[in-house]
């Protein structure tokens, strides 16, 4: 594997690395709710004081329904990290993106909704930049 394609792996690795690091604690039920605490704290650490939601059960139901499908995701690109999955990783990614810049336009959200904006803008530049030097190399980038 040459040093390009070293570094697009390693891309591939971080993004996945950041998925897990997100969606992990809001997959597990019973940490859930400390999961969205701390992302509340860093909500506040960034200066936004709007307190955070009351959530119910059925709303942890499907955070953490989220978050399971964030970390599978993670773990697939970590076990399959290729072209076609980069790919699919960058078009869900500018879906993801899509969905927050709709609330952000719709709705009033919480400061740390721009920080995910910054995150996505930042994985899907680098997702992009990795799907065209993959490309780049053939079928051997596959």
């Amino acid at each position: 594997m040459d040093g390009k394609a070293q570094t697009i792996r390693r891309i591939i690795l971080a993004g996945a690395a950041y998925d897990l690091i997100i969606g992990g604690p809001l997959a597990i039920p019973p940490l859930t709710q400390t999961g969205l605490d701390v992302l509340f704290g860093i909500n506040k650490a960034l200066g936004f004081n709007d307190p955070p939601p009351v959530f119910e059960s059925v709303h942890l139901l499907f955070i953490s329904l989220f978050g399971l499908w964030v970390t599978a995701w993670g773990i697939v690109k970590l076990r399959l990290a290729n072209l076609g999955f980069v790919r699919i990783d960058l078009w869900m990614r500018l879906g993801v993106l899509a969905i927050l810049l709709w609330c952000v336009f719709t709705s009033k959200v919480y400061g740390i909704v721009y920080l995910f904006i910054a995150a996505d803008i930042f994985w899907l530049g680098l997702n992009y930049w990795g799907t065209r030097q993959l490309a780049k190399q053939g079928p051997s980038g596959r």
